[in-house]
């Protein structure tokens, strides 16, 4: 009887070390992504436009910008429902600085503000590894206000148009004080559209009516 009780408690013994071992692994984050991980990020960092509206004014033969140099900003989250790939929602910001066209004695400012929903996917390179390459993009809605002004004249206006838009780009990241928290870089290609009848009011117009910047951002990412 003595040596059955003394199994008995080895027995229970072991299987509770067990049962403890399991459930710890399952609480463990991973120091790669792992299906059903959610990452919730915000970033922020610089942006320029990539060509030209395709628009003339009157006075001026050449295009005009649609904007100068200036930044992007923004917060969303990714669900992964698989080690290689998520899904998620992003808000995200670009305002630019006035760009100046001046041509015989008129002098136009141009400036663009983009403000974008997007519905997104996240491609993993290298899910398992601490450091980790991916391909983000995204698609929706984005609402563009454009802002000019006539400086030879003192006149100046505002207006504003829904488009869809997207983006696409190339991002690094790495762990960084905990195994739930990274910091990375992200370069990113964006596009969007503009009425090109409400550019400049009153100014004979021509060209596109689709808009591209690049930006390079500066990621904060917390995994759940």
């Amino acid at each position: 009887m003595k040596k059955l009780s003394i199994g008995l408690f080895l027995c229970l013994l072991s299987g509770n070390s067990l049962w403890s071992q399991s459930s710890y692994s399952e609480h463990v984050i991973s120091e790669g992504i792992r299906q059903g991980d959610v990452l919730f990020s915000v970033f922020a960092g610089g942006m320029r436009p990539a060509h030209k509206t395709g628009i003339k004014a009157s006075g001026i033969d050449s295009e005009l910008p649609w904007g100068g140099t200036g930044g992007q900003y923004g917060v969303g989250g990714v669900r992964f429902f698989h080690d290689y790939i998520g899904f998620g929602l992003e808000l995200n910001g670009a305002n630019t600085t006035y760009a100046s066209k001046m041509r015989s004695g008129v002098q136009f400012k141009t400036a663009m503000d983009v403000w974008s929903t997007f519905l997104t996917s996240r491609i993993n390179i290298n899910p398992y590894h601490p450091v980790r390459l991916y391909v983000p993009m995204g698609a929706g809605l984005s609402l563009a206000r454009s802002r000019w002004k006539n400086v030879s004249v003192d006149t100046s206006d505002e207006n504003t148009d829904v488009s869809l838009g997207y983006f696409i780009g190339a991002g690094i990241e790495t762990n960084w004080n905990s195994q739930d928290q990274s910091v990375g870089l992200e370069v990113r290609y964006s596009n969007f559209g503009f009425n090109k009848a409400q550019y400049i009011d009153k100014v004979q117009l021509s060209g596109q009516g689709r808009y591209g910047y690049l930006s390079v951002v500066l990621k904060l990412s917390y995994r759940f």
